[in-house]
């Protein structure tokens, strides 16, 4: 059951990106206190995973489109701070969701639908561990991993799951 709910959560998420619209521009890092149009006092909200005992605490995996990128908010906030702005060709691992689901087949039209995210920075170390193994209990993402909330838009691409 919770393996069928991040599926559809990754879908709804991805279709929502398309809504959004392509994002062209610098694959940078971003400075969080720099970012612009974030809300002052917004407080971080941690991605969870896990829940189901027989399947991956995060059950997808997405790629960033070439020649797109994705912003990492704080929080599941179009105001809230930018923790990041992703490249091309970042893995991402799909671990939580907020927002309304798509009902029955028609997939995509949730664009205000947020999508928590477990990565490892670009051309970084890789220490993101735990995402890819089940776990019975709702934990947030371990800190040995990169998380945040983003609203994909057609940016990305599902790999597995």
């Amino acid at each position: 059951m919770m393996r069928l709910v991040v599926s559809v959560l990754s879908c709804v998420a991805l279709a929502a990106l398309s809504a959004c619209g392509p994002q062209t521009g610098p694959a940078k890092t971003s400075d969080p206190a720099s970012a612009a149009g974030t809300a002052a006092g917004m407080s971080p909200r941690p991605v969870m995973m896990g829940g189901e005992s027989s399947e991956d605490a995060c059950g997808s995996v997405a790629r960033i489109k070439p020649g797109r990128f994705v912003l990492i908010r704080i929080a599941p906030d179009p105001n809230a701070e930018i923790k990041f702005s992703l490249p091309e060709g970042t893995m991402l691992w799909l671990c939580d969701h907020e927002g309304p689901l798509p009902e029955g087949d028609n997939e995509g039209v949730a664009p205000e639908a947020w999508t928590g995210v477990a990565f490892d920075m670009p051309n970084g170390p890789k220490t993101c561990e735990g995402v890819g193994t089940p776990s019975a209990d709702r934990v947030p993402v371990p800190s040995v991993c990169q998380s945040g909330w983003v609203q994909f838009g057609d940016d990305a691409e599902m790999i597995a799951g």
